[in-house]
């Protein structure tokens, strides 16, 4: 095919003439696939992408050979994944807590009826989450202990655990607004 017939896009590339060029060149694409798939938007991948590739500009050592610049790259690059998730994370708007105090949640109320408050609250969190939770915080078990006694990896039980304590306060505090006021009035 004439050169004047061919796409733009499907032009032969010009020899990469640095080595920042030729590594972009070689690694550009499986970089961005890699945050595509794990941020599953195009444009935070190539927001991703630019930044390291403008991290390697002013930082990259090209006088290592070929195999070092690609293992810092990738360092960098998953350095950059983590600093995009603890932004995400950190701008994500706080819980909204009722006006009371902590320390009066339940300071009204007697034993017996925490109690059962407590009861009704785990009775409504899935199964999962209330195994985890029991063996937790009412039997004193450890992360470990809990772990072999449901057959789950400890790092699964501090998911389940966080997961399930989020959960409850939800439940509880749908419940206690109402209480709050009438206490006081």
């Amino acid at each position: 095919m004439p050169d004047s017939q061919r796409a733009p896009w499907s032009a032969p590339a010009p020899a990469a003439s640095s080595p920042l060029e030729r590594l972009y060149d070689a690694v550009a694409a499986p970089l961005y696939r890699f945050f595509y798939h794990q941020v599953g938007n195009r444009e935070e991948a190539e927001d991703l992408t630019s930044e390291v590739f403008l991290k390697a500009a002013r930082l990259l050592d090209t006088s290592r050979d070929e195999a070092s610049q690609r293992a810092w790259l990738r360092q960098t690059a998953r350095t950059a994944l983590a600093d995009y998730w603890r932004r995400l994370y950190r701008a994500q708007s706080p819980i909204v807590v009722p006006a009371s105090p902590p320390d009066a949640i339940g300071a009204d109320m007697s034993s017996d009826a925490l109690a059962m408050r407590l009861s009704e609250i785990l009775d409504r969190l899935p199964e999962n989450y209330r195994r985890v939770l029991k063996l937790r915080f009412l039997e004193g078990c450890s992360v470990q202990e809990t772990a072999a006694a449901l057959g789950l990896s400890p790092g699964n039980v501090k998911v389940l655990q966080y997961r399930g304590v989020r959960r409850a306060a939800e439940l509880g505090l749908a419940a206690e607004p109402a209480e709050w006021g009438e206490a006081n009035e």
